[in-house]
């Protein structure tokens, strides 16, 4: 069945049920996975998404004079970038920061051969550790 306007929009219904659409979906608010209120893509507003799930907003990106993406704004979301054979670890409960450490214990934790080009300064002591 086919429902819309023109040759090149609408919507196309199969004897499944599914839905194809050809053309824009023009999109309120909410976008709403069935049977899971808590989970939904939202356009909150002119230039701003959010993505949540369980009740848990995952990823907010906006844009305004100070454009942002913010991943876990809303409870202990860990956030994992990866690129390639490595990634970056953001743990979300204390905010520490893992490379290619999916349990970071400090700040910053690097698991990998690490090279600084530029100045180093720190406002105390270094101290190596380990072979």
């Amino acid at each position: 069945m086919y429902l819309g306007g023109g040759d090149t929009t609408g919507m196309y219904l199969n004897t499944a049920g599914n839905a194809t659409f050809a053309g824009n979906i023009y999109i309120p608010q909410y976008l709403i996975h069935d049977g899971d209120g808590d989970t939904y893509l939202e356009f909150a507003g002119a230039d701003r998404i959010r993505l949540v799930a369980g009740a848990v907003e995952f990823i907010d990106a906006c844009e305004t004079t100070q454009d942002y993406i913010t991943v876990g704004n809303s409870s202990d979301v860990d956030t994992k970038l990866i690129g390639g054979s490595g990634y970056i670890f953001i743990q979300g409960s204390d905010g520490y920061i893992g490379v290619n450490d999916i349990t970071p214990t400090v700040p910053l934790d690097i698991a990998a051969n690490t090279r600084i080009t530029g100045t180093l300064t720190t406002t105390s002591d270094i101290s190596a550790t380990g072979a």
